[in-house]
């Protein structure tokens, strides 16, 4: 669905590994062959682009070989130099679930050459740098049929290269449910503030400095709204219509007793309105929260009965307005300290279509958190994964509807590094409901202890890339 940089393959991992899935092709009794492929995921650096001196946005001009087969081996030769003729391009044909792979290799150690991958729309999808080292190899699933071309790019010096493209037909099945859950993989996703470093900037203008630095686009987007706010706002749509997925919060009136008003009626006209503009979204669907994390506001906002009849009401005004185009997200704290109200507060399978929760990686005694840093992944999440599936709710799809992890000493990089790297296998091996996670990338300036940004450490930041890169590699086939 998105575009891959750099991929590792996918691994396979027997079904007697996971816990009982949401949806799996593995029988009772089935143990599934393990073949797990290793490659190196290559470094990729914000800058990588502009460090070429070729635009790839613009046209493929200059000469062009063409290759008519398709599902097998193609090689192509040639000479490039950086003060002559720089940039040459090569064409094959795959179709959409192939698995495509490029060697480039050149003769000269002094040369630099590097390598493009371009879809069939003229997107850049993959790339390979990495300054003079030899050979260059992207890797990609392909998705979409038609004529893929690759670049090469002198970037410096002269040298004879030869490039070989394999393409291996797919066999894949993976497809996306009507209320957007994935069958292979999960959505990987981020709301972020407007700042970085102390600087400004947009709600979009830092997804895509994050997107820049993370080397892909995020599944999901996600942003918050108060109850009279005017969304999805131009920016969102924008994100929509570009493929991502919304996720958008939106909370009740800050004033006592707002559920009950919502439930009987009396705000209806907000309801409507708010119904009648996703709509026009359609057919993009957008994944729609009422009053997040609603714990802590029993009491001041309504019951929990009041919460529920609330979220039904809205859901039934949207229905009833003809809109199709709405995937209903229940979203809590998922603290144990909530277990017992959650029972209450669930609005029923009908009224939900995902599960999500917020769990936080503080440390001990911080931010309210009680969170110990060397946690895995896996134990992060199991908490209110096992009291979901235990509560007979494991029918439904999971999220991290927000998780974020302290960063502000240095020390604690290698251990946030790790954690964000676990999270692919214990996704593929042992919770296989949790299929979207959304990080909060949050300066939180008045209390650093809950600060969860990932811009102070390179070290923190480059175990999520890679992370979100290796979860790709399964979303891609989608």
């Amino acid at each position: 669905m998105n575009p891959a940089i750099c991929r590792p393959p996918p691994r396979h991992v027997p079904c007697s590994r996971r816990r009982e899935p949401l949806a799996s092709g593995c029988q009772p009794g089935e143990r599934g062959g393990v073949s797990v492929k290793k490659q190196l995921i290559l470094a990729f650096q914000a800058t990588c682009l502009l460090a070429c001196s070729a635009d790839p946005n613009e046209p493929l001009d200059g000469p062009v070989d063409v290759a008519h087969a398709a599902l097998e081996t193609f090689r192509f030769d040639g000479t490039l130099s950086s003060s002559g003729t720089s940039w040459r391009t090569h064409e094959f044909d795959a179709s959409a679930g192939d698995e495509l792979a490029a060697t480039l290799n050149w003769d000269s150690s002094s040369a630099d050459l590097n390598l493009f991958l371009y879809a069939p729309n003229g997107e850049l999808v993959a790339y390979a740098n990495r300054t003079t080292n030899r050979p260059e190899r992207v890797r990609f699933t392909s998705n979409a049929t038609g004529r893929w071309k690759l670049g090469i790019k002198a970037k410096t010096g002269s040298a004879n290269y030869t490039l070989q493209v394999t393409v291996t037909p797919g066999a894949s099945s993976c497809t996306v449910s009507s209320t957007l859950v994935p069958s292979c993989g999960a959505w990987w996703g981020m709301w972020t503030d407007t700042s970085r470093t102390g600087s400004g900037g947009t709600w979009s203008s830092r997804l895509s400095d994050l997107e820049d630095d993370l080397g892909r686009r995020f599944d999901i987007v996600h942003n918050y709204h108060q109850w009279t706010d005017t969304f999805p706002t131009s920016e969102e749509i924008a994100r929509a219509n570009s493929g991502q997925i919304l996720l958008l919060g939106w909370k009740s009136p800050q004033s006592n007793g707002s559920w009950a008003r919502i439930a009987q009626g009396r705000e209806d006209s907000v309801i409507d309105a708010a119904a009648s503009r996703i709509a026009d979204l359609a057919p993009r669907k957008v994944m729609l929260t009422f009053h997040h994390e609603p714990e802590d506001e029993v009491g001041s906002r309504g019951t929990a009965r009041d919460y529920v009849n609330a979220y039904r009401r809205i859901h039934d005004r949207f229905a009833a307005a003809g809109v199709t185009n709405v995937v209903w997200v229940w979203n809590v704290m998922g603290y144990s300290k909530w277990y017992s109200m959650y029972e209450d507060l669930y609005p029923g399978d009908a009224y939900v279509d995902w599960i999500a929760w917020d769990p936080y990686r503080f440390g001990v005694g911080t931010c309210g958190g009680n969170v110990n840093l060397n946690k895995t992944f896996a134990e992060f999440v199991d908490p209110f994964y096992d009291w979901l599936v235990d509560h007979g709710l494991g029918n439904k799809p999971f999220m991290l509807g927000e998780y974020g992890t302290r960063d502000e000493k240095p020390e604690w990089g290698p251990s946030n590094a790790a954690f964000f790297r676990g999270i692919p296998e214990t996704l593929r091996t042992t919770h296989p409901n949790l299929k979207a996670l959304v990080y909060f990338n949050d300066r939180n300036g008045s209390n650093p202890a809950c600060d969860s940004n990932l811009w102070d450490s390179s070290v923190t930041r480059a175990g999520f890339r890679d992370a979100g890169l290796e979860l790709l590699e399964e979303t891609s086939k989608l």
